[in-house]
């Protein structure tokens, strides 16, 4: 149990760990709250309390509690959720019968407790295979081959779910055994308005709580961390995320916006590079104007999006109806043919959320030159001719805002430097960032705009080795492809 600050509600916790049916389990409490935690731990063997120096992110302070814990399965604990008595004895006997590596709900029985209501979030059938984080039960060996992420603080379960063999995750039926609360002190804010939530009687959750309700009913605005027991709940778009915790400030949406015309096994990829992306709150719009259409990709996950063009639209078009059906105030250019490393989004956009630019785009990156999967460096001097500022166009990130001044031309060659021309024009601060090691920039025969390729003599450019950051699996992918049409195809 992973707490910080909630005295009251994490001795609750506590509590209800105490009174499970299931004999042969232990609590591990990790506090890195400003006070501490021990005065409220009872005298029990069962419960053992650490201390942790300084504030340590979530991810980090669940892999230190599977670390300090001494059994074969590990179930989460969070402290201000409501449990079962027999939440332990019911998740170990399905998990055992599934023969499972994970087992958890994919919906979640919520009790928003300033506005006194129930909500029920449900995960969309036909979507990619999750568990909601708070009623995981996982096997020690599944952690210890892909623990969480230390640096995630907000949708680190998420990322440990989909990190693990999916066809080994059991999704349970009956979420009777947990109740989560939604207040002003959640660490990522619950958002109950979209198309996943559900409004239920309230008398779902007294039903279930039953004596156990007075608690909750005794709480103060003093016992949440952020001193305010709830926010009144906000509409979201239908395309955010879809976990319950899919962010809060520390993570707002982004969306990557994604022209496609006939390009399938290229548009696959781009869509694999997103889902591998590890800032938690994201969705990917797709504009495709192709003979092929591709809108069987969207039905792989519930955040990526398909709009279907008109055909013969430029790119420069398509990327304007695409920010228009974007939700995010934060924008990602998502070239369908380039290779982008799992952090690409999380770096680019930083400098944007702190303030500290209102765009960036990414500099001189290794060039993918297909068929034949070879690796060019370009001269420094060619690469600022060839580049508007010294970046590449199709990997700029920017806010809403300076697009509805700027827009993209409505052309299909030089769309991406002339938008980043007219951002300029208009005072943006357009942060120029090292692409090294997040970004490749592919060249094959359906390129829409050409150049002297590498390799026709001269010393402009210089053949390197493939990039440390580039995968055997990515790269045996780009070794498949043949030349010219085929490529694009």
């Amino acid at each position: 149990m992973p707490t910080r600050n909630r005295p009251r509600l994490a001795a609750q916790a506590v509590r209800w760990f105490v009174r499970q049916d299931y004999a042969d389990a232990e609590l591990v409490v990790l506090d890195d709250g400003a006070e501490g935690l021990r005065a409220l731990i009872p005298d029990d063997p069962r419960v053992r309390y650490h201390r942790a120096e300084g504030r340590m992110k979530l991810g980090a302070k669940r892999n230190s509690l599977v670390e300090l814990s001494r059994g074969e399965l590990i179930a989460h604990w969070d402290d201000d959720d409501w449990m079962a008595p027999d939440r332990l004895s019911r998740q170990v006997a399905a998990l055992r019968a599934a023969k499972a590596d994970a087992c958890g709900t994919r919906s979640l029985l919520y009790y928003h407790l300033a506005a006194g209501e129930a909500w029920r979030y449900r995960y969309p059938d036909g979507a990619r295979p999750w568990l909601a984080g708070p009623t995981l039960l996982y096997r020690r060996e599944a952690w210890e081959a892909s623990p969480f992420a230390d640096d995630l603080h907000v949708g680190e379960d998420t990322a440990f779910v989909w990190a693990l063999d999916l066809a080994r995750l059991h999704a349970m039926d009956d979420d009777s055994f947990y109740v989560a609360l939604a207040h002003g002190g959640n660490t990522s804010a619950k958002s109950l308005r979209g198309r996943l939530w559900e409004r239920r009687p309230l008398s779902d959750v007294s039903r279930l709580l039953g004596a156990d309700q007075r608690f909750y009913a005794s709480l103060r605005t003093s016992d949440f961390t952020r001193g305010r027991i709830a926010p009144q709940p906000r509409r979201i778009a239908a395309a955010e995320s879809p976990s319950p915790d899919a962010g809060d400030g520390e993570a707002p949406l982004v969306s990557c916006i994604m022209p496609t015309a006939d390009r399938r096994r290229f548009a696959e990829r781009a869509v694999e590079y997103f889902l591998r992306q590890d800032h938690p709150r994201r969705e990917l719009v797709i504009v495709d104007d192709g003979r092929d259409a591709v809108s069987d990709l969207a039905r792989r996950d519930p955040r990526i999006r398909y709009v279907r063009a008109r055909r013969g639209m430029t790119i420069g078009a398509k990327r304007n109806l695409a920010v228009q059906a974007a939700s995010a105030d934060v924008i990602v250019c998502w070239d369908d043919d380039d290779w982008y490393a799992d952090d690409r989004i999380s770096f680019q956009v930083a400098p944007i959320l702190s303030g500290e630019a209102d765009a960036t785009a990414l500099d001189r990156a290794v060039l993918l030159q297909l068929p034949g999967c070879r690796f060019w460096a370009c001269d420094p001097h060619r690469h600022e001719q060839l580049f508007f500022h010294g970046v590449v166009g199709g990997t700029v990130a920017f806010r809403r805002k300076h697009w509805r001044a700027a827009r993209f031309p409505d052309r299909s060659l030089a769309e991406d430097a002339e938008f980043l021309r007219a951002l300029l024009a208009g005072g943006a601060r357009v942060r120029r960032l090292a692409g090294e090691g997040r970004f490749l920039y592919v060249r094959h025969g359906g390129n829409s705009w050409r150049f002297g390729e590498p390799g026709g003599g001269g010393d402009e450019w210089r053949e390197v080795e493939a990039p440390s950051s580039l995968s055997a699996a990515d790269l045996a992918f780009y070794a498949s492809l043949g030349a010219g049409r085929a490529v694009a195809a």
